[in-house]
């Protein structure tokens, strides 16, 4: 290898160096800008919001009452079906 030939491959490689830091230093800020909306920055992320709708939601009186009536509803349901096959069964 010749001076010509080292020279050219530390251009290229220069090149290539100057590229990646470009590249990275855009990572690098995406990073930081998806933990800010992550994480909040001083604020609540998006993290800290899903747990505060997951709480409200599970802690709300209207779900709360509801369940029994489903499960009410659900029973009046098959007792309905099962006298509809019941009829149909005897003709």
């Amino acid at each position: 290898m010749d001076n010509s030939e080292r020279d050219r491959m530390v251009r290229e490689i220069h090149q290539t160096l100057i590229d990646v830091a470009q590249k990275l230093s855009i990572a690098c800020d995406t990073v930081a800008r998806h933990d800010r909306s992550l994480y909040g920055n001083g604020r609540p992320g998006i993290c800290t919001r899903i747990d505060q709708v997951e709480t409200t939601q599970k802690q709300c009186p209207a779900r709360e009452a509801r369940r029994p009536a489903n499960t009410i509803a659900l029973g009046a349901l098959v007792i309905s079906v099962l006298g509809v096959i019941w009829t149909i069964l005897r003709r």
